[in-house]
């Protein structure tokens, strides 16, 4: 919750240089590092549905997780809704083993990952700091 409230409202100095609005035109919602809590880039999102208003991060501040909106899944066109029941049981069973499991601490190089790929949000070529990052910004 630090974290993404940091970002919400933390200027960036490059988002800055383009201004928000520019002769009277939106050119983006404002400088900060992130412009919305949706620009928060995971596979696993915790949420809480918001009062009229409020934002993300007071809602999950004031009242905890609600739900988890998993963004990982891929829709496969041999269900005709995108997923089946199957994968949707595996799929609580996973999130109930990961929940159970202790896990480690994010490393050196998941959190260079993350600073990579974050701030660059609104650039086509942002991609992970690997092997294989130039084949990622080449496809995007």
């Amino acid at each position: 919750m630090r974290d993404l409230t940091a970002a919400i409202s933390t200027p960036n100095p490059e988002y800055e240089k383009i201004g928000v609005k520019v002769d009277g035109e939106y050119f983006q919602l404002n400088a900060n590092i992130l412009q919305i809590e949706n620009e928060y880039y995971s596979f696993i999102r915790p949420k809480r549905i918001t009062r009229s208003g409020e934002r993300p991060t007071k809602a999950l501040q004031r009242a905890g997780v609600q739900y988890v909106e998993m963004r990982s899944l891929d829709v496969s066109v041999f269900d005709p809704v995108g997923v089946n029941q199957n994968k949707l049981r595996f799929l609580e069973a996973f999130a109930a083993f990961c929940v159970l499991r202790d896990s480690r601490p994010i490393g050196t190089r998941s959190r260079t990952n993350w600073m990579a790929i974050t701030p660059s949000s609104r650039a086509k070529a942002a991609g992970p700091a690997c092997c294989c990052a130039a084949t990622v910004a080449r496809s995007g």
